[in-house]
């Protein structure tokens, strides 16, 4: 349990605070370590960003906690903004249909 959460701070805001202070503390003390300093920051702005993308994508819809009863009400709108009204072309030419069935394989 505390593992989880020294990485769970270590990937967060707080990692990258950590990683500055090391590096400001460790110039005024004259012993810094870079490689480690730049492991902090570099833990901190992944887990940072990670869930700043997360987030990102939960806004707009992409990720969502559950399966609303509304999706397949919008497997058409999807399949057909895909589609742009026609066919997706590529190694085979995808119909609206297929899409629609691609989207009830994923859930």
């Amino acid at each position: 349990p505390i593992n989880i959460l020294r990485r769970g701070v270590e990937y967060s805001p707080l990692g990258i605070a950590k990683g500055i202070g090391t590096i400001l503390s460790g110039v005024k003390n004259g012993n810094l370590d870079v490689a480690e300093a730049i492991d902090q920051l570099a833990a901190g702005l992944t887990g940072t960003g990670v869930a700043v993308v997360g987030w990102l994508l939960a806004r707009m819809g992409v990720l969502r906690g559950k399966k609303s009863d509304d999706d397949e009400e919008n497997f058409d709108k999807m399949a057909e903004a895909v589609c742009w009204g026609g066919e997706l072309k590529g190694f085979k030419p995808l119909k609206k249909e297929d899409i629609v069935n691609i989207y009830r394989m994923c859930l």
